[in-house]
């Protein structure tokens, strides 16, 4: 389900839909860091998404330029996709007779409170948590909106959303660095309920700000991928440009920033899947140099990533170390993990 990729492209003119998928996605970042529901800024963000997410699927459907147009398979494969993801949620909220959904493995105590309360059982949906589950539809719009619009975007524009994203996640490391220094009671936290010993950037959870940090070393990694791809034989021979040097030196420099600061998270999740992101940098830059005269631009990569493993490592010998030490009191993931799995095998196979 790849998109369309007009190689030759190189204009600078930003096209409408360029200039709102990259609102959206600016909104979604400031606005939409939250992790309880209610929030009216996630409100804002779900309402601004609905014009691009239309406007989206009137572009992949009716393409306005027949000749960068997505082929009809990709289109009708974009939309399944979204569709499918989408439909888990719409089904659960459609209200059933009571014949059928008291039917339904883990209903019993639903049923019970109807009988104690002495009151003919209504039409009720699959889901036991109406609120929640609409809430989790609702949250689809922001994701689906970007995704759908960037597959719109032409190759230059969407090389420039990876841009922004970076800079975005630049933002981000200071913000949370800021937020360190300053301590629980930073101003600069913008969630009351929030990890108040880590950074955390534009979001309320660590785990999110780690996500948007590991995913930008990727991104990182494939600027330098196609930097030093682009040197041509007369920049081997010769040197390279200076703007072109600077341009992999900011990339690498990226890469390291974006791991080092990542333990300022206390993410365990988020270190483990950094090293992924590590791996599947290195992996990215194998396939794509396979001669033997690209070799040692594969070792760019390499040198970056372990520049920021060793700093990384460094760093993260207090921060993170202290997250993996046992304590049942102040992390219970464990009975959490035990009470999902139980009530996934209750609810089972419908859910709940």
């Amino acid at each position: 389900m790849g998109c369309a990729v007009p190689q030759g492209e190189r204009s600078l003119h930003y096209r409408p839909l360029f200039v709102a998928t990259s609102a959206v996605f600016v909104a979604c970042l400031v606005l939409g860091g939250g992790t309880r529901q209610g929030f009216l800024t996630d409100a804002i963000v779900q309402y601004a998404s609905i014009p691009l997410f239309l406007c989206a699927v009137w572009q992949l459907v009716w393409p306005q330029e027949p000749d960068s147009a997505m082929p009809s398979q990709q289109v009708r494969n974009l939309l399944i996709a979204c569709a499918l993801i989408a439909l888990l949620p719409m089904v659960q909220l459609v209200p059933l007779p009571p014949a059928i959904w008291t039917a339904l493995p883990g209903r019993e105590l639903l049923v019970g409170t109807f009988a104690t309360l002495d009151r003919a059982l209504p039409w009720h949906p699959i889901s036991v948590s109406l609120q929640a589950t609409l809430g989790s539809l609702l949250s689809l719009i922001p994701a689906f909106a970007i995704f759908l619009a960037t597959c719109c975007l032409s190759f230059v524009e969407r090389r420039h959303m990876s841009i922004l994203m970076l800079g975005a996640a630049v933002l981000a490391v200071f913000l949370g660095l800021l937020q360190v220094v300053q301590g629980p009671d930073s101003a600069l936290r913008f969630f009351q309920n929030t990890n108040v010993d880590d950074a955390v950037g534009f979001f309320a959870n660590r785990n999110h700000q780690s996500a948007l940090l590991y995913c930008a070393t990727v991104i990182s990694a494939a600027w330098v991928i196609a930097l030093l791809e682009s040197i041509t034989t007369d920049e081997q021979r010769e040197g390279m440009a200076p703007t072109r040097m600077i341009a992999i030196l900011l990339a690498i420099t990226g890469i390291i920033i974006f791991a080092a600061t990542q333990v300022f998270t206390r993410s365990r999740a988020g270190v483990a899947l950094t090293m992924i992101a590590f791996g599947g940098a290195l992996l990215i830059g194998a396939r794509r140099n396979k001669s033997a005269d690209q070799t040692s631009k594969l070792r760019w990569i390499a040198v970056g990533c372990t520049i920021a493993v060793v700093l990384m490592a460094q760093i993260a010998l207090y921060r993170v170390a202290e997250r993996f030490t046992p304590d049942q009191l102040a992390d219970s993931r464990a009975a959490y993990a035990r009470t999902t799995f139980q009530a996934a095998r209750d609810f089972l196979p419908f859910g709940s």
